[in-house]
């Protein structure tokens, strides 16, 4: 299933991926907002509620070119299998950007001939090299 997702990204541009994944991750946002319960906090969460959009986040990320656009299915799919092998977590507002940054710098280091170093990681998505690590 991943090979096939693989080699059909190669021909989706950019732009859609982006798309894409801001919708699936806006449905997982969406599904937290609808419970109507504070999720308990995880090491993804950050300090506070994040007013920027989603896609807005994956596209620095994607702009700043850390790595490649498959990447960010792979990371996509490391949420889903998160939140089925732990029930209890909720992708929320307050953790989606920390933890599609994670998720798309190991997607790299997996799937990437050349990857970047954490620091760089960190760097675009706004924190200190020791909250990323």
């Amino acid at each position: 299933l991943t090979q096939n997702l693989l080699s059909t990204a190669k021909s989706v541009s950019r732009n859609d991926i982006l798309h894409g994944v801001s919708a699936v991750l806006e449905h997982f946002v969406s599904m937290s907002d609808q419970e109507f319960i504070v999720p308990p906090p995880t090491p993804f969460d950050g300090p506070e509620y994040k007013t920027t959009s989603i896609f807005s986040k994956l596209e620095q990320i994607m702009n700043s070119g850390v790595c490649s656009k498959e990447c960010f299915i792979i990371a996509v799919i490391f949420g889903e299998r998160l939140l089925q092998s732990h029930p209890n977590f909720h992708i929320s507002r307050y953790n989606v950007h920390r933890l599609i940054l994670v998720s798309i710098m190991v997607a790299s280091k997996i799937l990437d001939d050349f990857y970047c170093r954490n620091a760089y990681y960190a760097n675009v998505g706004g924190l200190d090299t020791k909250k990323l690590n």
